[in-house]
């Protein structure tokens, strides 16, 4: 019994010397971990802990798992709760590390992920993963290996670095900051008597996954407004207008239309149109439409009509 202890008491220096790490983390394997008891939500956590040289934790085994959770109900001082972690998904289905690691280990709650929600968190008690709002306020941990971490940081305690480098918000709350593009996301409703031909739209999608990323926000926005009833399959919304301009497409953003979902193989001929996405739940699959191309009776209700809108971040 002696010599299991020993062996246990052994196996968790050898991780704490494996990691050089700054006094307030705590080391494991080959990466320093940061609890941070100052809620935030997701981007702005994430933001926190870039701003160390870390990233949102992801997790890649059991023995991380239960580490972070025994590890984060010692230093929030509770066995309930809940820990930010770096997984989110702009789909629903393809879950990622805000670290760009692979996705090789999940330990979600049964029946989870579950819902709109586009972010997870760890439960202190059991340390099984639940989809929980993006937009929540919630303690997090921050991880990062010890050679990449930033080495410019004053050495300060948690609470006194939070004062000093807490980033600001970088986007309006009515919007969804996306770290590829730089840029705020949100989506405004049609207004009464709305012409799409005098419309004002500024926004445009160059790949698969801001297109995705892009389905996420609609999927909150909709669901808010009471646009998606539990028995809705198919909904749709603008994504922007397009201009053929001297042989070419362009978004009236005036960026080249180089991308598009599967479906949109029709343009119309007057060289302008508005492209919609659309949306099958059932089947899981995400298309592009232009105006000319939906039937009236295809289209959502004008109440639940909502065009996509980009802007610049304070990033």
């Amino acid at each position: 019994m002696h010599t299991i202890f020993r062996i246990i008491i052994l196996f968790y220096y050898l991780h704490l010397i494996k990691c050089d790490c700054r006094p307030g983390d705590h080391p494991f394997e080959s990466r320093c971990f940061r609890f941070i008891s100052t809620p935030m939500n997701f981007d702005d956590a994430e933001n926190y802990c870039i701003s160390m040289g870390y990233h949102l934790a992801s997790i890649h085994s059991a023995f991380e798992n239960s580490f972070i959770q025994k590890t984060g109900a010692i230093d929030f001082g509770t066995v309930n709760g809940l820990i930010r972690i770096g997984l989110n998904t702009t789909n629903k289905f393809d879950w990622y590390w805000t670290d760009q690691s692979q996705f090789d280990y999940w330990n979600w709650e049964p029946g989870e992920p579950s819902g709109y929600e586009y972010c997870a968190s760890l439960e202190i008690n059991d340390g099984n993963w639940r989809a929980y709002p993006c937009n929540n306020a919630q303690n997090f941990v921050c991880a990062g290996n010890s050679t990449t971490r930033s080495t410019s940081q004053p050495q300060k305690s948690s609470t006194q670095q939070l004062k000093t480098t807490s980033p600001t918000s970088i986007c309006s709350s009515a919007s969804q900051y996306y770290n590829k593009t730089k840029k705020c996301y949100s989506f405004k409703q049609y207004p009464e008597n709305f012409d799409p031909y005098t419309f004002n739209f500024n926004a445009s999608i160059h790949s698969d996954d801001e297109n995705y990323f892009v389905l996420g926000i609609s999927l909150d926005i909709l669901t808010e407004n009471d646009c998606l009833p539990t028995n809705t399959v198919v909904f749709d919304y603008v994504i922007g207008d397009i201009r053929f301009i001297q042989n070419k497409w362009y978004w009236g953003d005036n960026t080249p239309l180089d991308y598009y979902a599967n479906t949109m193989n029709y343009r119309a001929t007057d060289g302008w149109d508005i492209v919609y996405a659309r949306y099958d739940q059932a089947a899981r699959n995400l298309s592009w439409y232009t105006l000319h191309q939906l039937r009236p009776d295809q289209a959502m209700p004008e109440s639940c009509t909502y065009s996509l809108d980009i802007q610049p971040s304070n990033y």
